[in-house]
This record gives C-alpha cells, structure tokens and sequence, in this order.
C-alpha cells in the first residue's frame, strides 16, 4: 500500500517536471535570446553593481560570519530570515570566500527567476510580450546600478525569496489547470523556502494555504498542506538550535523583531519607501496621471498608424514615435516617472476590484493578480523603482498586462494595445541600459584584496582603498574592527571580524538601547572603529543619532587617519 502511494508520488512529481521540460523546449527560442543576453550582461556589469556603504555589504559578512561558525539570533541579528545566510554560507564553503561568488549566485539566482516569469507570462500572454517583458525586468530590475539590484541586493533573502514565490506561482497554475496535487504541494513548499528567506512572504504562503484548503477540504489533504509549507522553516529551526542556538535567545529575537516591525521610528524613517503618506501618494497619483495620458498617446498613435496602408510610411511613422518618446523620456526624465512600480500594487488591485466578478472566474488569473498584490503587500501601495519595488515589479507587471489583454480591452483593440506595449517595454529598457551604461562607464577604479573586487569611479575607489591599507597596518588578521554606521564590506573585503552591534539605524540604536551598545563595546573591546558621518548633514551618525556611541568611540580610540570625501571618514584604534 505504501509502496503504491509512494510511486505515485514519483509519477506526479515526474509529471510536474516533464511538463516543465516541455514547456522549455518549445519556448526555446525566446529563451535562448533572453539567455544571451543575460549572459552578456553578466559579463558586462560584474563587479561594477556592488554598494560599498549600504546593506549588501551586510549580506556578504553576515554570511561569512555563518561559514566561520556564527549561529544566527544568537551570534548575529539580521533583519531577515536565515535561508539566504545558511545558503550563501554553503555556496562560498564550496566555492570559496570571495565576492564573485556572491555575485554569480546572485546572477544564477535572477537568472532562474527570470525563466520563471517568463514561464508565468506565457501561460497568459504572447510569446513576443513575455520576452520584452523579461528584458524589461533584465535592465530595470536585474542589472542596475543600485544598491536594489537582483545580483548584488540589499537582501539576498528577497531575491532568493522571489525566486522561491515565482517558482510557487509555476507550480500552483500547474495544479488548477491539471488538479494534480504533487504540484500543489511543491508549490507550498516553495512558498515555506520564500517565507525562510524573508518573514514578509508568509503573506503569500498563508493565502496559498488557504486556497489549497479551501478547494480541498479533506483532512489528509489539509495537513499535508500545513506540513508541507512549513517543512523548510521548521527544518531551518532545527538546523539553529542543532548550531547552539537556545529557546530564550530565539524567544527574545522575536520579541525583539516584533518591537523593530511595530516601532514609530519605522514608519517615520521608511515614509515614502514602503510606508503610506499622503504626500507621496499625491506624487504617485501625478505619476499614474503622466503615464496614463503618455500610455493613451502611444495606443491612439498605434491605432492612427495602423490605417496607413503604405508599410514604409507606417513604419517610418512608429520610428519617429518611438524616437520622439526617447527623446522625451531621456531629456526630461519622464522615464524615471514612467518606471516606477509604485502605482502598480494601486492600479492592479483597483483593476481586479472592478472586475472581480469576471476575473474569480478564472482562477488562474485571480491566483496570479492576488498573489502578485501580497507579495508586496508590506508596501502599503507604494513600491518605488528605487527602492523595493524592484523586487515586486515582475508578479505585478505581468499581472497589469493580463488583466487589460483580457478584461479591459476588446478583441477589435487588442492588437493596438500590444503595439502599445511593446514601444514601452523596448524604450525603457532601451534606456534603462543607456542610462546604467553612463554610470558603468565611468566605474574602471578597481579595489580589490583576497577576497574581492569593486569598480568604482576613481576617487570613491582612491578612499576605500585607503580604507583597507589603514586597517591591514593597524590590525591583525585575528582583530575586530567595528564599521559603523553600516559598512561591514569593509570588514569581508578586510578579512576582519566584526561585531554583534555593526549595522546601525536610528531604530535599532533606541532598540537595543545605546548604552546597552557601549557596555558591550566596552567588554568587546575592539581593536578599531570606522565611522562614516557627514559634516554637512545634521541628521547623520555621531550629529543626531548615535552621539552617546561615536564620543565614547572618542574618548577610548585614537584617530590615525581622516578621510574627507563625499562622507567624513575617521579610522581609530583603541588606545
């Protein structure tokens, strides 16, 4: 009995990926372009995209710190779930510790979730807008010279978790079109492996859940559903506590998580990224207000154009449109208005409220819209392209372009629709590489050690090497060296050791309580500090915040060296 069960299993999960393997082949065209360019671009942007001051540099030692021995919530305190740590930490244990490896796992990674999306996309829409839709995503959200980037992220927890939600997405659009339940359950699974990455996707996973239980009432059912979303995080638990961490010290990491999500100084210092003002929700009206008459521009022009029956005039019709918008787009930056994502989550939602008795229909498309809108639900409708919603962009695209091709637009003015779409997706991805181009270019300065290497303009390049030779002077391999505010990069770059208190905000210094921050300097005792501040901005480290921390520094450390630059740079060693 069991043996049958069990081989229907097999069969199943060998159905789920047979249909996969299908599906690549005969998308194997588009797939291979998007392919090359990837690949191309992989070659392109490396070592160019890493931040040298923002949260990546987090990411890189916090998972060098889990390879050296480091338990998570007991030894270090990330923000964000475990996965990505533990898995970075195995990848560079295989690989070895260096930044490239980060970065070609970084690049695997957004590769993956690219073929995914476009996996999702033709499950709804053409073969011609899944792949612009992809190369959208490739230049506007893969490979940019930002801090939120999918190579060299903010949080590999985000962009390991994504891939988890969009590989989910895959399998539980396999299940309603087939009713097999092995890919239902893979798809809870993978929703429980994006929920141990980042606490935020437990969102998704709960409404997965639901949907799963709701269309399947029976108790066996059910509880293999629970299991199987929470077999990863438990398994990631178990792995904790076998690496020496205790009950009390993940009980009070909760407590403490709970106060960090719950906190005013969140709300205050994250307003206009991910937390809801009327004054950016003005600015994201004005937004929508902008692309919606250059959106209904471009789709009047295309049903203008389409009368001309003389094919060269006509295409020497869209040439002079789509120069004619570049034009626009780059000189007066409507493009960066354009972009940003953060209407989407409004728009999407508004758009399935309306015909929510047409789209509940389709269970397909509903499992989509709704999981693209909780996925980034976190952000209150407000996803910038700068910001976060770079991460979120691709569900919601895809989910904005399926709603209108098949409950807003009528057969008769599908045909202009997609021309319309396909001028906009080809001009901001056009320049968007122009745009990051003109940065790349200027970033030839390399810093490099044991341990990895940055491009960056000459001067940024000059100071953090400075940095580095500094430290290599006056510490030793063994010493702790302290970068505050937020700068551990140095510390991978340097092979120094850190400490538990090397990432600071406002928030978390009132958190963790600045003089609970000294005592424990006092007793760590460091062999030295780096601290960026800026003289010219009242609300920088050791002006409005962190002062208690930054004179103590002061009165027990020396400086040997000052670097002014674009921030005030002071090195010193304990005394």
């Amino acid at each position: 009995m069991l043996e049958n069960k069990m081989q229907t299993v097999k069969s199943n999960i060998k159905q789920v990926f047979e249909t996969v393997k299908n599906r690549v082949i005969q998308e194997h065209r588009p797939l291979l372009i998007l392919t090359l360019l990837f690949l191309v671009n992989v070659f392109l942007f490396k070592y160019k995209m890493t931040e040298l001051y923002m949260d990546f540099g987090k990411e890189a030692y916090l998972s060098k710190a889990v390879l050296d021995g480091g338990v998570i919530y007991k030894d270090l305190l990330p923000l964000f779930g475990p996965f990505a740590y533990l898995l970075n930490a195995v990848v560079m244990k295989i690989f070895g510790v260096h930044l490239t490896v980060l970065y070609l796992a970084g690049a695997l990674n957004a590769y993956f979730l690219m073929v995914l999306l476009y996996i999702i996309s033709r499950n709804f829409l053409s073969k011609t807008i899944s792949t612009l839709i992809c190369i959208f995503v490739l230049y506007n959200c893969a490979f940019v010279p930002h801090l939120m980037n999918y190579l060299t992220p903010y949080s590999y927890g985000v962009v390991y978790g994504m891939s988890a939600v969009m590989l989910s997405v895959v399998l539980f659009l396999n299940y309603l079109k087939t009713n097999n339940k092995a890919p239902m359950y893979l798809s809870l699974l993978f929703a429980g492996v994006a929920a141990a990455n980042k606490y935020d996707f437990f969102v998704y996973g709960a409404f997965v859940l639901f949907y799963c239980v709701f269309k399947n009432r029976n108790p066996k059912t059910v509880a293999l559903s629970v299991l199987s979303l929470a077999a990863v995080p438990l398994i990631i638990t178990a792995v904790l506590f076998m690496q020496g961490l205790t009950f009390t010290e993940f009980f009070n990491y909760v407590v403490f998580w709970l106060k960090f999500a719950s906190s005013s100084d969140i709300k205050d210092y994250y307003t206009g990224t991910f937390y809801f003002s009327s004054k950016y929700f003005l600015i994201m009206l004005k937004s929508l207000g902008i692309s919606a008459v250059l959106f209904a521009a471009v789709f009047y022009a295309a049903m203008l154009f389409e009368k001309i029956k003389n094919a060269k005039l006509k295409y020497s019709a869209y040439a002079l449109l789509c120069g004619g918008l570049y034009y626009l787009f780059y000189t007066y930056n409507i493009f960066v208005l354009m972009c940003v994502p953060n209407s989407l989550t409004f728009v999407v939602s508004i758009l399935l409220i309306v015909k929510i008795k047409d789209i509940i229909k389709n269970e397909a498309v509903f499992f989509l819209c709704a999981s693209a809108i909780l996925v980034g639900i976190k952000t209150y409708f407000y996803l910038l392209m700068n910001q976060y919603g770079r991460y979120f962009l691709p569900l919601l695209l895809v989910s904005l372009l399926v709603v209108l091709f098949d409950f807003y637009f009528k057969e008769k003015t599908k045909p202009y629709l997609k021309n319309t779409v396909i001028i906009m997706l080809v001009l901001m991805s056009v320049l968007r590489l122009v745009v990051s181009n003109e940065l790349f270019e200027v970033r030839t300065a390399k810093i490099q050690t044991d341990t990895g290497i940055v491009l960056r303009e000459g001067p940024e390049a000059q100071v953090y090497n400075s940095i580095i030779r500094t430290i290599d002077l006056i510490t030793d391999k063994n010493d702790t060296v302290v970068a505050l505010p937020e700068a551990p990069l140095i510390n991978f770059l340097t092979g120094r050791k850190s400490d538990t208190y090397n990432y600071l905000i406002p928030v978390l210094v009132r958190l963790y309580g600045e003089q609970n921050i000294i005592n424990h300097y006092k007793n760590a005792a460091p062999e030295a500090f780096v601290i960026l501040t800026d003289e010219n901005d009242q609300g920088a480290f050791c002006r409005s915040w962190g002062t208690g921390i930054c004179s103590w520094v002061g009165q027990n450390y020396r400086i040997v060296q000052t670097i002014k630059a674009e921030k005030l740079i002071l090195i010193l060693q304990k005394i």
